[in-house]
């Protein structure tokens, strides 16, 4: 039987078009991770019989897990762990991120539109559908030639 406040877990993710799956692994048990508690290593849900209900597939559309704002860039950190980050951005035509650094592999999976992604120096354009990875210590940056969203993914 599984109880809730399972001590360990793995992640499954599979990229689907734009759709995200991610799903927490129980024993031989698949549960969807979206409107659960993850503390640390503790998985805990809202009742004894939510865990019926969460093995029901959930499917989340990744592009509008966050939205456009007139001249900014907006972000949201979906998973922060140890291990790695999983964030969601969205860039105003025009916005960027300066350069810099990260001590980290980065993946990056263009979600909508189009951008410029600068690594040591050698210009991509990256566009809707198409990924690419950021070497750890390289310098980097991003400048959107539309509106464009992105998912970021650091593993430590």
């Amino acid at each position: 039987m599984l109880k809730a406040g399972i001590q360990s877990y793995s992640f499954l993710m599979r990229l689907s078009g734009t759709r995200i799956l991610i799903y927490l692994k129980l024993g031989f048990q698949r549960c969807p991770i979206n409107d659960r508690q993850i503390e640390g290593d503790k998985v805990t849900f809202p009742s004894p019989f939510y865990l019926w209900e969460a093995m029901m597939p959930s499917i989340n559309t990744a592009s509008d897990l966050i939205n456009y704002q007139d001249g900014t860039v907006v972000s949201r950190e979906v998973i922060k762990k140890d291990s790695g980050t999983l964030t969601f951005f969205a860039f105003d035509k025009g916005q960027g991120l300066s350069e810099h650094t990260a001590p980290f592999d980065a993946f990056v999976y263009i979600l909508d539109g189009s951008a410029d992604i600068i690594i040591s120096g050698k210009k991509n354009k990256v566009k809707k559908g198409e990924f690419i990875i950021m070497p750890a210590n390289e310098p980097h940056a991003l400048s959107a030639l539309e509106c464009f969203k992105m998912m970021l993914v650091m593993i430590k």
